[in-house]
């Protein structure tokens, strides 16, 4: 799976979506699922997802797997409230 390396670390946050309550909706998910396989397909590497709570990311996952997941991306779900991608672009 590779070595971890601090200096490639980044957190990157969307500050058009969010994780309220009252604001979850499949375009939300959407979005969120759609910012995730931009920023897979800029780099090659692995990818750690975290959301407020499992039924967050149950979502995410599905929308993720369903719309953008392909044969070069693996999507592993624990859980937790985290999604694992090892994405390799061709």
């Amino acid at each position: 799976w590779g070595k971890y390396l601090p200096e490639v670390e980044s957190i990157v946050i969307g500050n058009d979506v969010t994780s309220k309550y009252s604001r979850r909706s499949e375009e939300e998910f959407y979005t969120i699922a759609r910012y995730i396989d931009e920023i897979v397909k800029k780099r090659n590497g692995n990818y750690m997802v975290f959301c407020p709570s499992y039924a967050f990311l149950q979502t995410v996952f599905e929308i993720y797997t369903e719309q953008f997941a392909g044969e070069n991306k693996e999507c592993i779900i624990q859980q937790v409230s985290c999604l694992y991608i090892h994405s390799v672009n061709t």
